[in-house]
């Protein structure tokens, strides 16, 4: 069990992609450097102390600085991995024995599952490219990026707990991971290691709705935002931003829902009129993506 201090900036040393097309026996070692490994194809076991790690894609490891960490056989052949040294600081500690983690200090096991968090892949890339850019901004904005990493790691090792909380927000999470499309409650399900009537169930009594009407309200939400915000897109880009086939299917489902076409309520917009019913969610920049 690791704990990383969030309250100072964060270094990297080197970071990288690898291929091990043959395989390769991770080398015995004690690194002065937090070793953050991150499988994107494949499976590698690695012991860190004397206890091993079978890893396999989308998980993340920490191999903390000062702690013996070595394999015994090769990963797969074509194993593919993300991996960043980062220097340690003062406060960084790693225990057998999980406890509360100081003030300002996160903790994270020492393997993350990330099939349900694809956010921990993303910055693991966005460090990683950063890192080799090289420009003076780099090395403030890695620190963040990694400050970011550390807090995502974290949530990832306290979502465990399975219960019907729990599994409605880390779909919930899956569902903002992805506002460029719709998530099906079977690919949700498979990313949270529960069947899709357990996901369904959990939903129904937390949110008294279902996965899927859920991503729709939201996305709605979201179209109404962009459309007073941004009144110069068009419908299909609108539409393609937030995952739907076309903007006929996105007039069909926004009718549907409150009973008055997309464009009959921009035109609203337009003359200052209020449609009853309908409410506003603010939006940035980054929320969309231009795609036509």
């Amino acid at each position: 069990m690791g704990y990383y201090d969030i309250t100072v900036p964060r270094r990297l040393e080197l970071s990288h992609p690898n291929v091990h097309h043959k395989g390769l026996v991770h080398p015995r070692r004690i690194m002065q450097v937090h070793d953050f490994l991150y499988i994107t194809e494949g499976e590698w076991e690695i012991f860190l102390g004397e206890k091993p790690y079978l890893l396999e894609k989308d998980d993340m490891i920490i191999l903390h600085a000062g702690v013996e960490h070595y394999g015994n056989k090769p990963c797969l052949p074509e194993t593919k991995v993300y991996f960043l040294h980062v220097f340690p600081e003062e406060r960084d500690s790693f225990r057998e024995i999980s406890e509360t983690p100081p003030h300002g200090c996160v903790k994270i096991a020492n393997v993350v599952h990330c099939r349900g968090n694809l956010e921990i892949k993303k910055l693991f890339k966005e460090i990683i490219s950063t890192f080799w850019n090289g420009t003076p901004q780099s090395v403030s904005k890695n620190s963040v990026l990694l400050h970011m990493l550390l807090l995502r790691a974290s949530e990832a090792e306290n979502a465990g707990s399975g219960s019907e909380t729990d599994i409605t927000e880390r779909c919930i999470n899956i569902i903002n991971s992805h506002p460029e499309r719709f998530v099906s409650p079977e690919e949700m399900a498979r990313a949270l290691f529960v069947s899709e009537r357990t996901l369904r169930n959990a939903f129904k009594r937390s949110h008294n709705t279902t996965p899927y009407n859920y991503q729709r309200d939201l996305k709605l939400k979201r179209a109404i935002a962009l459309m007073r915000e941004y009144p110069e897109m068009t419908m299909r880009e609108i539409a393609l931003n937030l995952g739907f086939a076309d903007d006929s299917h996105f007039s069909k489902v926004f009718k549907s829902v409150y009973g008055v076409s997309p464009a009959n309520y921009k035109n609203s917009l337009a003359e200052k009129d209020e449609v009853p019913g309908i409410s506003f969610m603010p939006i940035s920049e980054n929320d969309i993506v231009r795609q036509c």
